[in-house]
C-alpha cells in the first residue's frame, strides 16, 4: 500500500527527529531535506491549501536548528531566515507569526524578529510567560526593546 504524500511527511520528520535526538545530524538533514522537497512538491500541487507552506517553513526551522547543533552557524542562520520568511509571508495565525520571529531571533535577525513580534501581538498572540522563557527568542534579551516588548504582551 502506497502512502500518501502527507503520511511521507510525517514519517520523513519523525525519522528526521529521531535522528537528531541520537545526535545523527547529517542523516537528520538528509531526511528533514527529503522533508523539505516533498514539501515543494506538495506546494507546487496544491498553492491554495494552507497547511504547506507551514510544512516548508518547519522543514527550514528543523534543518537550521540541526546545522546550529553542528556548529554549522553561517548555514543554520541562512535555513533558519527562510523559515522566517515562510511564516512571515505565508503564516495567517498570531502562532505562526511568532514562528517567524522566533526564527529570525535564531538567525540573529533582531529587527525582523522584533517587527513580528509586534505584529504577532497586534494580531492576538498573548502569551507573555511563554515569550519570557521561549529559548528561540534567548538572543533578543539584551535588546533595549525586550524588556517594552514583554511588557506590552503582559498587557495583553
Amino acid at each position: 500500500e502506497r502512502s500518501t504524500p502527507w503520511e511521507l511527511l510525517q514519517v520523513t520528520e519523525g525519522r528526521g527527529r529521531v535522528l537528531r535526538r541520537q545526535k545523527n545530524f547529517a542523516a537528520a538533514i538528509g531526511q528533514f531535506r527529503n522533508y523539505l522537497a516533498i514539501a515543494e512538491q506538495l506546494v507546487k500541487r496544491d498553492p491554495d491549501n494552507a497547511n504547506w507552506p507551514a510544512r516548508r517553513a518547519r522543514g527550514h526551522y528543523d534543518i537550521g536548528v540541526t546545522l546550529r547543533m553542528l556548529g554549522k552557524t553561517a548555514e543554520a542562520k541562512k535555513e533558519l531566515a527562510a523559515c522566517g520568511e515562510q511564516w512571515a509571508t505565508k503564516g495567517w495565525l498570531p502562532t505562526h507569526i511568532y514562528n517567524a520571529a522566533c526564527c529570525y531571533a535564531m538567525a540573529g535577525m533582531a529587527d525582523p524578529a522584533f517587527e513580528q513580534l509586534e505584529r504577532a501581538l497586534t494580531r492576538g498572540f498573548s502569551n507573555s510567560s511563554w515569550i519570557e522563557k521561549d529559548h528561540d527568542l534567548t538572543s533578543l534579551h539584551s535588546d533595549p526593546r525586550w524588556r517594552s516588548l514583554v511588557d506590552k504582551a503582559k498587557a495583553k
